[in-house]
């Protein structure tokens, strides 16, 4: 059975993608899935170095480039991160599982319509 979240996304592509021919909806597909592996692994990544401007930054470009999938988790996830604090210095475990989780959701799905 699917998740609320994932028949949102679903939905949200599916009015997109009505619009696309066939050549460029591969090409948004295979685009898409790409910019969430690089995105997911320089958020990481600055969560890792510790660096909460870059964090900060980069969180808000992705959160704006999400916003077409619907998933509302995410972009509350992402709004955590770009209100990350120096002063706090840390992002919780269960914040990062959560955000791999949201990410790999729209991946699924993404990979459903391929």
């Amino acid at each position: 059975m699917k998740e609320s979240a994932d028949i949102e996304i679903e939905q949200n592509l599916n009015r997109l993608l009505g619009q696309l021919s066939d050549e460029r909806l591969q090409l948004l597909l295979r685009e898409a899935r790409e910019y969430l592996l690089k995105a997911r692994k320089l958020l990481l990544s600055n969560i890792d170095a510790a660096d909460w401007e870059s964090l900060a930054s980069e969180a808000h470009k992705v959160r704006g480039a999400m916003l077409i999938y619907g998933n509302t988790k995410l972009e509350s996830l992402l709004d955590k991160l770009c209100n990350v604090s120096p002063e706090v210095a840390c992002v919780d475990s269960d914040l990062i599982n959560e955000l791999n989780r949201e990410f790999g959701r729209i991946d699924r799905v993404l990979s459903t319509f391929g």
